[in-house]
């Protein structure tokens, strides 16, 4: 069964070219299919390898439609390749013997097998059913589970087979031994692995788990889950090795913005500074300081809390406070609770308090409540520097002061669409609107435009808007896994409103330029030219960032 044989009718001490193939003796499979299977380079040479090499792949062919003494012979004459087929007689299916299965019946597995008698064998849905049993043991609670085939006979053009099946004991979930953590406590991965215990071992949970771990940023999963003996009768263990990443980092930006008329120009900047593992527990810190022109400097600080209460929530603390030149200051303290509902869709709840100080404009003090509710769903294949997947982000809030209430919309669309290798075109659709009973809004409760990682071209903040949509769509050729060179285009389409007067105009901006983003020895360091409203070189805006993990 499956044997065949080759005549030579050349020597097999060189390399023999051919300029043709020729097939005879085939009927099941057309000539174009079968040249197809043999996966042929140009130029077309014959050795002893090759030829077996092809042997194999035609009678893999056949077997997979059920034709299991199928054989092939090569000749070569006049530059052509003649391949004769002899194909023999398709086998059918015969009869199907389970034995040693107690947790399922026999009908439900002869079912999950998929394949039935009377029917021409083919090894691929054989081996397709075989998957099939063991994956509805590996949900059941039975990991150890085997399928021994006791036989597998021809005859009579029949195939009969008979399974062994070994299931072993039903086990469920028990301890995790966590390996390669020297900073990370254990119980972190053990909670960022949501295994149920108590229930019965699935490996559908054993796959999730993984994917669960994987979302930790200073982390790395070494190999795949290994199973153990539990320490308790009836459980079964996981083995868990990691690898810890640097989980600090410190990233900023840095830009030039030339002097334009009666505005004075000067640098701006950025800085953040990020601790995701503070003293191994999961728990987080971020600090971000900013300066702008006009002078402008903001403070944001943020904790993050995983865990609350032994639940998959973490709670997140954040502080923000602004003063706008010697205009006004404005601060702002919200809590957040935040669940991630599946491996791609999160919620959160926020609520938050907000203080404004004027000093030298005619705009009263107030202060405001507001509660707010964000959706995120993403499939990034890799935060940094993704190839494909999308990242979407609702958000609305209600906020009140006084008579006065405020409703704030936002969203954003990043869609990331791979094209050949290493190119990927990204796409992002960003949405801003407020809406109040007592307009218009003074300009702190606007949203800003322009600069970096908004409409790039123009100034930092440049635009206060009520109605904002953003259109920024990038063409990338992904260099490594941390670096890209990209082309991109922005353009918004924006609502303004002044105050106290309540003037609304619209507006029109677009902007195009290149970027870079490389990884070095001192960190990712990201690299922006663009250009706005005015398309001379002179007057283009650059960005440069850094961001550094230790």
């Amino acid at each position: 069964m499956g044997c065949f044989f080759i005549f030579l009718f050349i020597s097999l001490s060189q390399l023999n070219s051919f300029s043709e193939i020729k097939i005879e003796g085939n009927t099941i499979f057309s000539e174009e299919e079968i040249i197809n299977s043999l996966n042929l380079s140009e130029p077309f040479n014959l050795s002893e390898g090759t030829i077996e090499k092809y042997s194999q792949r035609i009678l893999e062919l056949y077997k997979k439609a059920g034709f299991l003494e199928a054989e092939a012979r090569f000749e070569i004459k006049n530059k052509t390749l003649i391949i004769n087929i002899s194909e023999g007689e398709r086998f059918m299916l015969g009869n199907i013997e389970v034995k040693g299965n107690r947790f399922i019946k026999d009908e439900v597995l002869l079912k999950l097998l998929g394949i039935k008698g009377n029917n021409p064998f083919r090894t691929e849905d054989f081996e397709a059913g075989m998957d099939e049993i063991l994956d509805f043991y590996g949900n059941s609670g039975f990991p150890f589970t085997k399928i021994i085939p006791s036989y597998f006979t021809p005859e009579k053009k029949m195939i009969n087979i008979g399974l062994e099946i070994e299931e072993g004991p039903r086990l469920r979930w028990g301890k995790v031994i966590v390996q390669g953590n020297t900073v990370t406590k254990a119980y972190v991965i053990k909670k960022q692995l949501r295994l149920p215990k108590g229930y019965y071992f699935t490996e559908e949970h054993l796959g999730a788990s993984r994917a669960w771990l994987n979302k930790l940023s200073f982390i790395e999963v070494e190999d795949e889950f290994g199973l153990v003996k539990g320490e308790e009768s009836g459980t079964v263990g996981v083995l868990v090795k990691i690898e810890e990443l640097k989980s600090n980092r410190i990233s900023g930006i840095i830009g030039y913005i030339p002097s334009h008329e009666e505005e004075k120009g000067g640098y701006i900047g950025s800085v953040m500074t990020q601790m995701l593992n503070l003293f191994g527990t999961g728990r987080a810190l971020s600090v971000q300081w900013e300066k702008q022109i006009p002078p402008y400097t903001k403070l944001d600080v943020s904790y993050k809390e995983p865990w609350v209460f032994g639940s998959q929530s973490s709670l997140v603390l954040s502080l923000f406070h602004l003063l706008e030149d010697t205009l006004y200051t404005f601060s702002k303290a919200s809590i957040e609770v935040k669940t991630d509902l599946t491996l791609n869709l999160s919620l959160s709840l926020l609520t938050g308090w907000e203080k404004f100080n004027p000093a030298s404009i005619e705009v009263p003090a107030s202060r405001k409540y507001s509660i707010g509710t964000e959706v995120e769903i993403s499939t990034l294949d890799y935060s940094i520097n993704p190839r494909k997947g999308i990242n979407y982000i609702f958000y609305t809030e209600y906020g009140k002061k006084s008579s006065t209430n405020v409703m704030k919309f936002t969203l954003d669309l990043l869609n990331i669409i791979p094209l050949f290798s290493n190119n990927a075109i990204a796409v992002l659709l960003s949405g801003d609107a407020t809406r109040t009973n007592h307009p218009p809004l003074p300009e702190y409760e606007q949203f800003t435009l322009g600069g970096y990682n908004s409409l790039r071209g123009y100034r930092e903040r440049q635009f206060r808007t009520i109605q904002m949509l953003r259109l920024s769509p990038e063409y990338r050729y992904l260099i490594t896994r941390k670096s890209r060179v990209y082309l991109f285009y922005d353009c918004a389409y924006f609502k303004t409103s002044t105050y106290p007067l309540g003037i609304t105009e619209d507006h029109f901006k677009d902007a195009y330029g290149v970027g870079a983003k490389f990884s070095s020895g001192i960190g990712v360091i990201s690299i922006e030219y663009a250009l706005g409203e005015e398309r001379t070189f002179m007057k283009g805006k650059i960005h440069i960032g850094i961001d550094t993990t230790f």
